[in-house]
């Protein structure tokens, strides 16, 4: 398929977008050779192809989205006042956004009514507003697999420097005689916080630390000085994580608060998102069972009464308190209404469970990407921002998507179970699976927010929204929606 269109004697914009990408693959490639680096390339290539679609195929995409968000909207008597005539990209888009949030009370109002008569969102019309949601990101999504994919490279700059941590750690431990770091590099990945991994040595010692700085601009509402309490409580409490060792909430020293902990043995578990599957994978899955059977079995009565993994809420309300606090952050980080999400509420909402049980320490983001693997032991597990207490299915549910790859489900329970984790029940596995999604379309958009804000944007933010916020929406938009009935 040729996408290019005539423009005169100027190229257009996907013949330029095209030429990046080939520069990128054939002039810069060879020249680098960092993992980081190489993944930060596949985000430009990824942002490139995105960039080439909205310059081809978009407009007809965001036409007949439109058109039939504006039939929904009549046939629910509501208007966009006043209704632009919309032809340039710029214009489609505004209707598209208009049109949003004109329909969000509209769709709230009769998504609740169904589910709250039949349990299940069976409204005709507002299952017409997800499908056109769904098939404009369905039909982007596929445009941009279609373009040519490589994966590219592209050095990055560090903000924090082995001069800047040196000053720091002489001034925070002045019984540390010549005290050099030798070391400090940014870890790959994270859409909450700027990982670094710092090697210091001084007169009769040396220590592996690591750096979590502050991101305002990223995807999860998390600050140094919270995740800094957490560690200090699960270490009290024996769960192999980081033990944090100093806490620095002035910006000046590295440009936003951050917290230093001690470096933890071991490596993350490679092929975490393609998953080939091999020992290593196979290992990390029963070192996460028996990680999370080990917190999930903790007696919560340690916690300090100020901890901040408490919650003030029966078990009882649990739920509600859940969706109350989501629908809170969606509403703050939302770049535009979305039927899909706002009907994910009232699905949510209409397909409350009944907790049983008590509240437990939950991870909040258990999957295999926050796990270090010292051989076939658990190093570290990392990345507590979404820890609180709840209910452990939560967690077991989420890590299913890795370990159904890996090995069957019961065996993973099995290993699970021997190692104290409370009896499992996938009755409330439906509800968790809609919660979870629609938190990532949630944190996802925030991220996308904050790489507009942001004075130097990353892409990871970015590409965050362009690969997640996308998936995440179309799961929600599938698991909510009744299937037609067979005639």
């Amino acid at each position: 398929m040729d996408c290019r269109t005539t423009t005169g004697p100027q190229p257009d914009t996907y013949t330029i977008l095209n030429a990046v990408r080939r520069e990128v693959a054939f002039t810069l490639m060879p020249e680098l050779s960092s993992d980081r680096a190489r993944t930060i390339a596949t985000f430009i290539d990824e942002v490139l192809r995105h960039l080439m679609t909205r310059s081809t195929i978009m407009p007809e995409l965001l036409h007949r989205k439109t058109a039939e968000l504006c039939d929904v909207l009549s046939a629910l008597g509501g208007t966009v006042d006043p209704c632009p005539r919309a032809e340039s990209s710029e214009q489609l888009a505004d209707l598209d956004t208009a049109l949003s949030h004109a329909l969000e009370p509209l769709i709230a109002q009769r998504a609740s009514a169904a589910c709250a008569t039949t349990g299940e969102l069976s409204d005709s019309i507002c299952n017409r507003a997800i499908a056109a949601e769904l098939a404009c990101i369905q039909a982007e999504t596929g445009h941009e697999a279609a373009q040519q994919h490589r994966v590219f490279a592209d050095p990055e700059r560090y903000a924090v420097t082995a001069e800047k941590v040196e000053r720091y750690l002489a001034r925070a431990w002045p019984d540390r005689e010549a005290l050099r770091v030798t070391h400090c590099v940014r870890v790959l990945g994270g859409f909450s916080k700027d990982t670094y991994l710092v090697e210091c040595s001084w007169r009769g010692g040396q220590q592996g630390l690591a750096i979590r700085r502050d991101n305002p601009y990223g995807s999860v509402d998390s600050t140094a000085a919270g995740e800094f309490s957490m560690l200090r409580d699960l270490t009290r409490l024996g769960m192999p994580v980081p033990p944090p060792l100093l806490l620095e909430e002035d910006s000046t020293t590295l440009g936003f608060p951050f917290f230093v902990s001690r470096k933890m043995p071991g490596a993350p578990v490679p092929n975490t998102v393609s998953m080939q599957v091999g020992a290593a994978q196979r290992e990390a899955a029963c070192g996460l069972a028996r990680v999370l059977a080990q917190l999930h079995s903790l007696d919560v009565d340690r916690l300090e009464p100020q901890s901040a993994l408490r919650i003030d809420v029966a078990p009882s309300g649990y739920f509600e308190y859940s969706i109350d606090r989501l629908e809170r952050a969606w509403q703050a980080h939302q770049l535009t209404p979305s039927p899909t999400i706002t009907s994910a509420f009232a699905w949510m909402r209409a397909h409350v469970p009944t907790f049983e049980g008590h509240l437990r320490l939950v991870h909040g983001d258990a999957g295999l990407h926050n796990l270090l693997m010292n051989g076939a032991e658990i190093g570290a597990m990392l990345d507590w921002e979404f820890a609180h207490l709840g209910e452990p299915v939560e967690d077991l549910v989420y890590a299913r998507m890795w370990i159904d790859q890996i090995m069957p489900w019961a065996e993973f329970l099995q290993h699970y179970h021997e190692h104290g984790g409370p009896k499992f029940s996938d009755l409330h596995a439906d509800f968790y699976s809609v919660f979870y999604s629609v938190r990532h379309v949630m944190n996802t958009s925030k991220g996308m927010k904050g790489f507009i804000a942001s004075p130097q944007p990353e892409l990871n933010c970015l590409v965050g929204g362009l690969r997640y916020g996308r998936h995440f929406l179309g799961e929600v938009a599938r698991a909510i929606t009744r299937p037609p009935e067979q005639p």
